[in-house]
């Protein structure tokens, strides 16, 4: 590595100070902890669905309301216009 390089990273050589471990370890609770919230809710709204249709997409699981009901009205939904199937499988990048 040229010479220039190395005192530009020097930094990367120092250990890290107790402030900074300490917003690591916020950061990495912080990223655990989203792993429990929803990433995505969806609330559809119609004359012929009075409370309307939800679905709620977390980390690790798709969450129809209704139990499960909505998700399934949604898909029945999606086929009259030529959309895939929503479900779990789709989602293996989770």
């Amino acid at each position: 590595m040229p010479g220039f390089l190395r005192a530009e990273y020097a930094f990367l050589r120092k250990p890290l100070n107790l402030g900074s471990r300490l917003l690591m370890l916020v950061a990495a609770v912080l990223v655990a902890g989203s792993l429990y919230f929803p990433l995505w809710q969806l609330h559809l709204e119609a004359p012929q669905y009075a409370e309307g249709l939800e679905m709620t997409v977390y980390p690790y699981k798709i969450e129809g309301g209704n139990d499960g009901q909505d998700l399934k009205e949604i898909n029945m939904l999606n086929h009259y216009i030529g959309m895939k199937t929503i479900s779990h499988a789709d989602f293996t990048e989770m």
